[in-house]
């Protein structure tokens, strides 16, 4: 397929069709990082040009495209990763500090009236982690 056939083809309604359907795989998040949106379709292999699997495509973020392409040394999903566990690390902490400080007010007001807040604070943190821990594939905490 030379140039003109291939743009010719990006722009059919086979194109379109196989796209959508890697879009609705990557739940319109980069597959490669799992942190920024699907801007992109990118072939991993140029052998089925035309009559391409969706296997044989991802969808990534504009920054994992650049890098997949050779125009870019900077890999974004290092840093992505690596940004989303120092998230994480913090927000273990916090939860921490917030544990304590149930403690010292069960010791404070015996009769239990922090509770209510304390648990709002608990769920918080865990729908947090939980997000944090999706994006770098760790599973729920």
């Amino acid at each position: 397929m030379d140039r003109a056939e291939y743009q010719k083809y990006l722009a059919s309604r086979e194109w379109a069709l196989l796209k959508e359907k890697v879009r609705q795989r990557s739940e319109n998040i980069c597959e490669r990082c799992k942190a920024g949106p699907h801007d992109v379709t990118h072939h991993l292999t140029y052998e089925r040009i035309g009559r391409e699997e969706p296997e044989d495509l991802i969808g990534v973020c504009e920054d994992c495209h650049k890098f997949l392409s050779g125009k870019s040394d900077h890999d974004p999903s290092e840093y992505r990763k690596a940004v989303i566990s120092e998230g994480i690390a913090r927000i273990r902490k916090a939860k921490a500090l917030v544990d304590s400080a149930r403690d010292l007010m069960s010791e404070c007001f015996p009769d239990g009236d922090y509770e209510h807040t304390y648990y709002d604070l608990s769920e918080s943190f865990f729908h947090l982690l939980s997000n944090l821990s999706r994006h770098l594939g760790e599973g729920k905490e």
